[in-house]
């Protein structure tokens, strides 16, 4: 019976504590944060009026934040997003660009969430004489965000409202999709979607980006000692060219080179502009530039030979000719295709006093490559690589001065350069790991089954200086790659052309129904051992 009462006596005083929690939270949590927060926000130039609260159980308070003085709020806009205050004040000229801004939302409770308290909130009103915010007033409308606060004020999650970016909104061409994301505050700070679709359409080329369920996890402690994991369902990348036929697509690169070219100078920027949009195109053959008064205005196709296709693209400001070669045969138009099923990835860097390890892996599911010229499928996918005791140093210089790459010194090379010296002298070590299961390449016509190669550089320390001897400091390079591949697809690797060793198969060491073959590379006298043995083409 006294059991039964305690019992009987507890359920009553639950009951009682939920009935009354609301109005705990409200009068002695929710009212005084919210009177802190009008005096804050007041001496940061903005003013906050809060409704008369709606509900009990689920109660909700609308509010509405509203810039009312410029000056206050760009000193705390410059501080909040770290932003020279000089450049928002030649953004926002007067008071009427700012002033009258406002956001909107509701501070609420939830009895079943007694010790957080969300405040959702979206921008509602725009200044009416402000020109500027007004070109993105469509976009930033569809943004907002729950914030979900602890008793003790620490912002513990933020719910983003779902996110859709139509084609035409803010000028771009573009198509974004992002359901229900969440950032949760902690060790890890987590964002994940339940799901999320971008799709870029550029010229004649279309670029898409859709997974399922994706999750990021970010550990900081500073610029060099970070953690990141990664992991997503069904991840699928496309790339598209709408092109037909070499005459649009060298023109349509040509366009690429001058748009991204707009703001060099001189000519090597213009080239590593021209290098870097040409990069993943593996069929070009060259790329030139030329200083000339015989340069013909305007795009110009021409077919020099039966082999080689040329385009040539003006840039009159410049008085400069770029032209673009590439073989007829060789000419592939570059679409793809990735597919795959559960995916994950972790990086980790960590410095200690002198030197620096970086460390990667990604794990794919069900991968499938398709493009117009190979495909490649793998049941299982995983790819290792680890970067060890590199000199921190001078990366700790040469990511802080990125910037001075492009400055030229009269010995003609950049200043940084002796930097790159440095850790190449210092030395260190890579290595890179790839296992496949059950991999088909269209290239080699048959199923590998199982495939693991793990492969090792290290530079040894030196004093060379690889401007003046770089072929000296290949003497302390040493390369290794170790292959272990099943039997029976090892077999048919043989009998295949992409074998290019007649003594492959007497070096190799079998190891049941495994076979295993550790390259060594002298890359000074570009020979090659298998198992300690010379192989022979």
């Amino acid at each position: 019976m006294n059991r039964k009462k305690v019992l009987v006596g507890f359920i009553i005083i639950f009951i009682a504590v939920v009935a009354v929690w609301p109005a705990i939270i409200s009068t002695f949590v929710v009212k005084p944060k919210v009177e802190a927060k009008k005096k804050l926000y007041d001496t940061y130039g903005m003013e906050l009026v809060v409704a008369s609260k709606e509900g009990y159980f689920n109660s909700k308070s609308q509010f509405t934040l509203t810039v009312k003085d410029k000056e206050k709020f760009l000193t705390f806009l410059s501080k909040s997003i770290k932003v020279d205050k000089l450049i928002l004040e030649d953004i926002f000229q007067t008071d009427q660009d700012i002033v009258g801004l406002q956001f909107g939302g509701d501070i609420g409770t939830k009895v079943w969430q007694p010790i957080n308290i969300n405040v959702h909130m979206s921008t509602k009103n725009f200044p009416i004489n402000q020109t500027k915010l007004l070109i993105y007033k469509e976009f930033v409308k569809t943004i907002g965000a729950t914030f979900i606060f602890g008793l003790n004020d620490k912002l513990k999650e933020v719910v983003l409202d779902d996110i859709n970016l139509k084609n035409n909104q803010l000028g771009l061409n573009l198509i974004l999709s992002f359901v229900k994301p969440i950032l949760k505050l902690d060790d890890t700070n987590q964002l994940s979607f339940e799901k999320y679709m971008i799709t870029n359409k550029q010229f004649d080329k279309t670029i898409g980006l859709v997974s399922n369920n994706p999750e990021y996890n970010f550990q900081y402690k500073n610029d060099y000692n970070f953690k990141f994991t990664s992991k997503a369902d069904d991840f699928l990348y496309y790339t598209n060219y709408g092109l037909k036929d070499a005459e649009s697509y060298t023109i349509y690169l040509a366009q690429q080179i001058n748009n991204d070219a707009k703001e060099c100078e001189n000519i090597r920027c213009i080239k590593e502009v021209a290098d870097e949009i040409l990069s993943e195109e593996q069929h070009i053959d060259r790329f030139e530039i030329f200083l000339d008064s015989r340069i013909v205005d305007g795009i110009k196709y021409n077919n020099p030979s039966g082999d080689l296709s040329e385009i040539r693209q003006k840039d009159e400001s410049r008085n400069i000719e770029y032209r673009i070669t590439f073989a007829k045969d060789k000419f592939v138009l570059p679409n793809s295709e990735i597919k795959a099923g559960k995916n994950s990835s972790n990086m980790e860097m960590i410095s200690g006093k002198t030197a620096l390890s970086l460390k990667t892996g990604t794990q794919i599911n069900d991968l499938n490559i398709k493009r117009s010229d190979f495909s490649l499928s793998a049941k299982l996918a995983r790819v290792e690589a680890q970067l060890n005791n590199v000199k921190l140093v001078p990366i700790k210089y040469l990511m802080s001065n990125a910037d001075q790459l492009s400055s030229w010194e009269d010995e003609g090379y950049s200043p940084l350069i002796k930097h790159v010296i440095e850790v190449a002298n210092f030395g260190g070590e890579m290595k890179y790991g790839m296992v496949f299961n059950d991999l088909q390449f269209s290239k080699l016509g048959f199923n590998v089954k199982d495939l693991k190669i793990d492969a090792n550089f290290i530079l040894e320390k030196n004093n060379y200086n690889i401007l003046n001897t770089p072929d000296e400091l290949l003497k302390y390079i040493t390369v290794g790659i170790n292959v272990k591949m099943d039997k029976e697809s090892f077999e048919k690797y043989l009998k295949h052309s992409y074998n290019e060793y007649k003594n492959l198969e007497k070096v190799a060491k079998y190891d049941g129904d495994s076979v295993i073959v550790n390259f060594k590379f002298n890359l000074k006298d570009d020979t090659v051992l298998a198992n300690g043995k010379k192989l022979i083409k």
